[in-house]
């Protein structure tokens, strides 16, 4: 879900960055991702109207520094300080949204059937940058129960190229009488 805050730090952030600046902070937005969806006391400390500010900040300080740029770190006290801790995760949401709308890139969530190699998704990728226009990142994921082929949804739009589907298709054309 997107907050509004989230989306005005994040622009504020996106806006402020050069190139180089940009791939820096998004490399450090994964490291900060992975490890808040690995700690709920983290998320929880940050939540926390409880613990002050500087605490926050001490925590982050000596779970991040070292990992993370000086400008990422001084990003993450910026929000902490202004009692906004517990939107880190929205400004990181944000900000790569923010990043792929500008950049031209689409996420596409791909289930199959059975594992794709990398030949195999290179060229769906291909296929599916094509048919869009845009660049395309690829999450994938298998569900067997397709029997065979994929499906790919892209935002609201679902392509079904999958034998469970093909097979649905037959059985309505069984029950319709429309087989000639």
């Amino acid at each position: 879900m997107k907050s509004l805050v989230g989306q005005r730090y994040a622009l504020s952030l996106l806006q402020a960055a050069d190139a180089a600046t940009e791939n820096m902070i998004r490399a450090d937005f994964e490291t900060i991702s992975a490890t808040l969806s690995e700690s709920r006391q983290l998320q929880s400390m940050l939540r926390s109207p409880v613990v002050k500010s500087a605490d926050k900040a001490a925590v982050l300080r000596q779970i991040f520094e070292g990992k993370i740029s000086p400008k990422t770190m001084q990003m993450l006290e910026l929000l902490v300080r202004k009692g906004r801790g517990e939107f880190i995760p929205d400004v990181i949401t944000e900000f790569n949204r923010l990043l792929d709308k500008r950049d031209g890139i689409i996420d596409v969530n791909v289930r199959s059937a059975v594992a794709m190699d990398g030949a195999e998704q290179l060229d769906l990728a291909k296929k599916l940058e094509a048919m869009t226009g845009k660049k395309v990142r690829l999450n994938m994921s298998v569900q067997q129960d397709l029997i065979g082929g994929f499906t790919a949804r892209i935002g609201d739009t679902v392509i079904d190229g999958s034998i469970k589907q093909k097979l649905a298709q037959l059985r309505e054309r069984f029950k319709t009488g429309a087989l000639n």
